[in-house]
């Protein structure tokens, strides 16, 4: 039986007084996002790789208090850079890095150094990739200046030792490592106003001599060390350069190498540029050239390689990167957390085919932010991005190579994800049949990271009637679990685990394979299927189908607020449903099912809205309202979607993906009224494509797994994981699910929301 009424039993939701929705509904989601460069990068190029590849560009620089980690593939010079994990977020200084002759799995480690509160500290990661790891911490009273790092050729059980520079007051502070331990060394220089740069250098005879050029006032200075012994005290190599006004990057290039040392090169800023200097090795007593000047508007002091490009019977290229003007605002209001402002990182590049070449500024975009950042690759065996083994490696242990969705189930112990078409091989089938539909289930109690993205488990099928392991989700009676025909939503209630179903896609367009309907549709035809709700039975490991859902809930978001003790006292516990009738083309109603077991819908009540702005809950679905009163026509685009309580900001979140971009809503009651929508992650301006999703328009990335352009969807809050921010008690946390299209998987991204400070 249908009626309309307003229910005013106890289970029932409240009803809200009238109250104009703009003036009552909370102000839009802010991002909250961390500052581009500000300190000083340093460069290396990682060793040749196989079949004469060049070797990776691997740096390292200052984004706040974290010093992040970037390289280049450099297998194609269009490729983007991709930003790494970061190395740490106490730094209060840049670092720097090297590549070591410590190897894992045959490939050489990176070591890094960086100051931290007046000491220095040591990090390194291997060869294969992956985390970093805290060494230990040396050093007191150093300055904030980017320090110096090498690894020499004195030896300790076979690894050459590492040796580091840090200025110390007005001098300079030498340390060196064994297999063991940090040790400090000679001090030397003095009214020292920068960080150094050192190299060991072709002088010397057993052991090579070190080499230094050190900032003093408006000049540089050149240092070295005789290392036949030791014990011999630094000596001073003249002076050279004026207007100085940062640190110096020092080589030894391939210039004039042969029979004797190659020529000194040194880059440094003098004023808003850099200066280029050089130093004819085959006689010491030469006086240091310059070079010329190049990259106007620098902001900081830069890192100089040669690199292998170009090399063979000349020099290869030098390669700079350093800190140039000040960085775009961030879209959309999005605040910089902290209070920093930071610059742009710039590539220049010198052609040594030709010393009289004029440096030339590269194309790339090197240290990015976005308003949302991917975290870690949830599924398939190899970060397309990292080209790093996934913590989970899906294809290997349950035959998933590909998939999207991972809508999350939450009962308060176990996670349970739910993920949508999955491809057991490669992503090159758009044919699937059967139940390609998987689950998956974790007990992860901290938040995901680069190092470690959330474990999954998976849970055998034993109906599934194939002889794989993949982790099926089979419903009894069937429905068509093909093609674009996924869950879309589940919830827990009663003790039971609920999925609801999106089936038989493309019902009502005489398509005769509904598998195969693509999304051109009539209008005002639900192409798009049907809704079926289904409850799991652990005894036979599958989903029972317990009714159809309502044409006005075909794709649906579902969450029980029984276990949300924080959340606002005038919404009832209970499931709450939300639905849209046409995917992707209508904005969603939400309807309320009261606690216990969900057996039928003839007990559930659907949000009225009145023109203006009453709420109240009716039992005649034909009466349901959208829920967001704001929005124009082409912006009705709701398909997959999560609403989440947010504790830290005492709001409910909704995301959902719209024309390509991930939107947020604020509300102070799930019923609303909803804040207007801002956007979190936007696949151009926040650096998704190029980087972890594919851009078919540029040759710009190396990810791509069916040769389509990425596409951001199904963000699904990961509650569990949502914390306040350290840094800003009016902010939180987010971390939440996201599908890419291509490559064909699925991605944990983070976000930081505020709802903007009480007196702003």
């Amino acid at each position: 039986m249908a009626f309309s009424c307003l229910l005013v039993a106890a289970t029932a939701p409240y009803a809200r007084p009238a109250a104009a929705d703009a003036a009552d509904a909370p102000r839009p989601p802010q991002t909250v996002v961390e500052p581009l460069v500000t300190g000083d990068p340093c460069m290396i190029q990682s060793r040749v790789r196989p079949h004469g590849q060049q070797g990776d560009f691997e740096l390292v620089v200052l984004q706040g208090n974290d010093l992040v980690f970037y390289s280049h593939d450099n297998a194609d010079v269009n490729y983007a850079w991709t930003r790494g994990p970061v190395i740490t977020d106490r730094a209060t200084g840049p670092g720097c890095l090297i590549e070591s002759d410590y190897t894992t799995a045959g490939l050489p480690n990176l070591e890094v150094v960086v100051p931290e509160s007046g000491r220095l500290v040591h990090y390194w990661r291997a060869g294969t990739g992956g985390p970093w790891h805290q060494g230990a911490t040396f050093g007191s009273g150093i300055s904030d200046d980017r320090p110096a790092i090498v690894q020499s050729d004195f030896q300790s059980d076979g690894h050459g030792h590492l040796e580091v520079l840090a200025r110390q007051g007005d001098q300079l502070a030498a340390y060196w490592r064994d297999t063991s331990s940090w040790h400090p060394a000679a001090t030397f220089a003095s009214a020292v106003s920068g960080g150094p740069a050192m190299i060991q250098g072709g002088f010397g005879g057993d052991h090579k001599n070190f080499e230094v050029v050190v900032p003093v006032g408006g000049h540089l200075e050149h240092w070295w060390h005789d290392n036949s012994d030791v014990n011999k005290p630094w000596q001073p190599g003249g002076s050279f350069a004026s207007g100085v006004t940062g640190s110096p990057s020092l080589i030894e290039s391939g210039f004039g190498a042969g029979d004797r040392p190659g020529n000194f090169e040194v880059v440094v800023p003098v004023g808003d540029h850099l200066e280029h200097w050089w130093h004819d090795n085959s006689d010491v007593n030469k006086p240091w050239q310059p070079g010329g000047s190049f990259a106007p508007g620098v902001t900081g002091s830069p890192s100089l390689i040669e690199s292998g490009f170009g090399a063979g019977d000349r020099p290869g290229n030098f390669e700079v990167v350093v800190p140039g003007p000040a960085a775009p605002e961030p879209p959309d209001d999005a605040q910089v957390a902290g209070g920093f402002s930071g610059n742009e990182l710039q590539h220049w590049w010198h052609d040594n085919s030709d010393v009289n070449k004029p440096w030339q500024p590269g194309s790339q975009q090197i240290a990015y932010r976005g308003r949302s950042e991917k975290v870690c690759q949830l599924t398939g065996n190899v970060d397309s991005e990292q080209h790093t083994f996934t913590t989970n490696l899906t294809g290997l242990r349950a035959n998933v190579q590909g998939t999207d969705l991972g809508y999350p189930v939450d009962d308060g112990s176990t996670l349970t994800l739910l993920f949508g078409d999955t491809h057991p091989a490669a992503i090159d089938d758009d044919k699937e049949s059967g139940y390609d539909d998987a689950v998956a289930t974790s007990q992860d109690t901290t938040p995901p990271s680069y190092a470690s993205c959330l474990h999954l488990t998976y849970p055998i099928m034993k109906t599934f009637p194939t002889p794989t392991y993949r982790p099926a989700i089979v419903v009894n009676p069937s429905i068509y679990q093909g093609y674009f025909n996924v869950p879309s939503s589940g919830f827990v209630s009663g003790g039971h685990q609920y999925v609801i179903f999106w089936t038989n896609h493309c019902a009502g367009t005489g398509s005769s394979d509904p598998s195969h309907c693509e999304d051109g549709h009539q209008p005002g035809v639900n192409q798009y299927g049907n809704a079926v709700m289904t409850r799991y039975d652990p005894v036979l490991g599958l989903y029972k189908n317990l009714f159809q859902l309502n044409s006005r809930f075909t794709y649906t978001g579902a969450l029980n607020t029984e276990n949300i003790a924080a959340a606002p006292t005038p919404d009832p516990r209970g499931t709450y449903i939300w639905g849209v009738g046409l995917y992707r083309s209508t904005d969603p109603i939400m309807a309320y099912a009261p606690p216990g077991p969900v057996t039928t819908d003839l007990n559930w009540r659907y949000l009225h809205i009145t023109p203006n702005g009453a709420r109240s809950w009716v039992s005649d679905v034909k009466l349901a309202s959208d829920m967001f009163t704001d929005s124009p026509q082409q912006d009705k685009c709701v398909g997959e979607s999560s609403i989440s309580w947010v504790a830290p900001l005492k709001s409910w979140l909704m995301l959902y993906n719209c024309a390509g971009k991930i939107q947020a809503r604020l509300a102070d009651s799930i019923a609303g009224p909803w804040s207007a929508p801002s956007t979190i992650f936007d696949p151009q301006a926040d650096n998704g494509l190029c980087h972890f999703m594919h851009e078919t328009q540029r040759d710009c990335d190396p990810v791509a797994d069916g040769g389509w352009r990425g596409d951001p969807y199904a963000p699904y809050v990961l509650s569990r994981f949502t914390r306040a921010d350290s840094a800003d008690p009016y902010a939180a946390d987010i971390d939440y699910v996201m599908s890419t299209w291509d490559p064909y998987q699925t991605v944990i991204m983070h976000t930081v929301i505020t709802k903007g400070h009480p007196n702003n």
